[in-house]
């Protein structure tokens, strides 16, 4: 098996010449759980060394020092990232993410026409300004965005992929309804969510990275994801979210936030009947389950 050549210290990784095998350790004597995921899995190994070699030439192509000195800190960035994104023990997770950041190296060497669009916010009182930089290309009002970069105090965090898997969104309305940063979680720290795609129909899905104080950085949240076009009310903490399912049914779910998560605690269904008027049936959240309270028929 090759030696895997990105599993380093930050400084060794960062120290890089043109020398790939400069960087490289003894398998042997891998030591910490993410290098032996890599020592142990033939794919992420070879993800591990086709990386390496990737950094390597596209920091040697870039002309000026401060775009190498960029690429350094994005590269030291990554490499904390992915153990944010994946445990050191889960090599499929991991393999994603290195394939997202090759992609995103392999896109920079193939020079694309990346740009870049630039959000100022404060996220809590007494807190610093951040700056959050959205990359990626444009066609017509289509944003597809790539990588996030969120620079602030203590350094750089960026992000280009989420769940194990590539960050590539359709992502329309950048500047209002695309990328948004408010407290969706009600801890009084704002968080920031992209939309992913726009629909035919009104349920727009969108990204959500929640602020964790004490790693001070954005991480990835699964379980608000199924929030599509929702509204969050700081005074009263609760969560709306109108949707619609075919030309026949529309509703309104409302959550509450537990541990992080989305509690649906009421649910309001509307079927429209062919003859005019809707049902209407509205269910509650009762003891841990969702029970029916209201049902009846709304004539027009």
């Amino acid at each position: 098996m090759k030696q895997p050549l990105l599993v380093l210290s930050s400084a060794a990784l960062l120290a890089f010449t043109t020398s790939v095998q400069a960087a490289g350790f003894d398998c042997k004597k891998a030591s910490a759980t993410i290098e032996k995921t890599i020592c142990s899995s033939p794919s992420l190994d070879a993800a591990d060394a086709e990386l390496t070699q990737l950094y390597v030439e596209v920091r040697k192509a870039l002309p000026k020092k401060a775009a190498r000195q960029t690429l350094k800190q994005d590269q030291k960035a990554w490499l904390k990232q992915r153990l944010t994104d994946c445990d050191a023990k889960d090599s499929a997770c991991l393999l994603k993410t290195y394939e997202a950041r090759i992609a995103t190296l392999k896109a920079m060497q193939e020079g694309e026409d990346t740009k870049s669009w630039g959000f100022d916010a404060t996220i809590h009182d007494g807190l610093p300004i951040l700056r959050f930089k959205l990359l990626g290309t444009q066609q017509d009002d289509t944003h597809n965005i790539t990588g996030i970069e969120i620079k602030h105090a203590e350094g750089v965090q960026n992000i280009n992929s989420y769940g194990g898997q590539k960050l590539d969104t359709q992502t329309l309305d950048l500047k209002d309804s695309g990328f948004v940063i408010e407290d969706v979680n009600f801890d009084d720290y704002k968080d920031i969510r992209l939309m992913e795609f726009m629909p035919a129909g009104p349920n727009v899905p969108y990204i959500y990275w929640l602020y964790d104080v004490e790693k001070k950085q954005f991480v990835h949240n699964k379980d608000f994801a199924e929030l599509a076009s929702p509204t969050f009310d700081a005074k009263t903490q609760l969560i709306t979210m109108p949707w619609r399912e075919g030309a026949m049914g529309t509703g309104e779910n409302i959550y509450k936030v537990e541990d992080n998560k989305p509690v649906l605690i009421k649910q309001e269904v509307r079927h429209y009947l062919d003859e005019g008027g809707y049902t209407l049936t509205v269910k509650e959240l009762k003891d841990g389950k969702m029970t029916t309270t209201e049902e009846k028929t709304v004539k027009e």
